[in-house]
């Protein structure tokens, strides 16, 4: 059984990110470090699990990217996959997810497949747009959303398990050759050590097939069919209000939402020997009518 799993490399959100006047995403202050998208790993991690089930299947990762996506291919390499496809771009073209989707078909319509993993989004787009467009160009079947996927040998077929609204699930059976795009929270890939990504860098000629990308591919559409108008950060939150003590006097309260300062009580202290504290202390409660 073939199993091809798409992958994207994305810029590491974890590091400060800023929107140019260009209308660019770009790392602040540092060089732009790329990563594996997280459900793409999860969706890796996915495929090795169900090759550990069926002796004999293959992993081959394919992704759509510029010649740096190749260091994306040496993780899941390292991670174990069996080979690589990476259909070559140019980091300044302009596509968008179905010219994506289109070169992916027409790459994977050459080769006979039995099951493609995807995540269900990516870090930076989010569009979730090229795993259902891929399934529909090919014309098979697709489960979208998993959250926990089952496969069968015997029945040629995997149970998908997709997270619904309000904690309801939804199991989905379907037969061979089918889609599944999964979510991050499907499980935790494992860890891939510096030395397995170094070897697999070195060695990436002998398992990495590349082609050229060509957007006449894009049926009648050569040119990108979305168009981004314009990015903008996220608002700034607003200044968390400090909670009024009710017990306070209205006009202490007012003056605390109106940003002034509240005149601050001054308390009275005593001294003496006990019997004399014991006296001023039930004094001062008769004249608060406390006692």
């Amino acid at each position: 059984m073939d199993i091809f799993v798409c992958v994207k490399q994305v810029l590491d959100a974890r590091m400060p990110l800023e929107v140019t006047p260009e209308g660019l995403v770009v790392q602040r202050g540092c060089p732009a470090t790329f990563i594996l998208n997280p459900a793409d790993h999860c969706a890796l991690q996915e495929a090795l699990r169900i090759r550990a089930q069926d002796a004999g299947s293959r992993v081959i990762v394919i992704t759509v990217g510029p010649k740096r996506a190749q260091s994306t291919l040496s993780v899941c390499l390292a991670a174990g996959a069996d080979s690589a496809i990476h259909i070559l771009s140019e980091d300044s073209l302009a596509i968008d997810p179905f010219c994506v989707a289109r070169a992916l078909s027409v790459e994977l319509g050459k080769r006979a497949f039995d099951l493609i993993l995807c995540g269900d989004r990516t870090l930076d787009d989010g569009a979730s747009e090229v795993g259902p467009v891929l399934a529909e160009l090919l014309g098979i079947p697709q489960v979208t959303g998993v959250v926990k996927l089952t496969f069968s040998k015997e029945k040629a077929s995997v149970i998908g398990e997709r997270k619904q609204e309000r904690g309801y699930r939804q199991a989905v059976s379907v037969r061979l050759p089918v889609l599944v795009a999964v979510n991050s929270s499907i499980c935790q890939p494992r860890y891939v050590t510096t030395r397995a990504q170094r070897y697999a860098a070195k060695t990436i000629d002998e398992h990495c097939t590349t082609v050229p990308f060509d957007l006449s591919t894009s049926i009648d559409h050569p040119s990108p069919l979305r168009k981004v108008l314009r990015l903008s950060p996220p608002r700034p939150r607003a200044k968390k209000i400090a909670q009024i003590d009710s017990g306070m006097a209205t006009e202490d309260r007012i003056a605390q939402m109106l940003g002034l300062t509240a005149p601050v009580k001054q308390g009275k202290g005593v001294s003496g020997d006990p019997e004399q504290l014991a006296d001023d202390i039930v004094a001062f409660l008769s004249d608060k009518g406390l006692v």
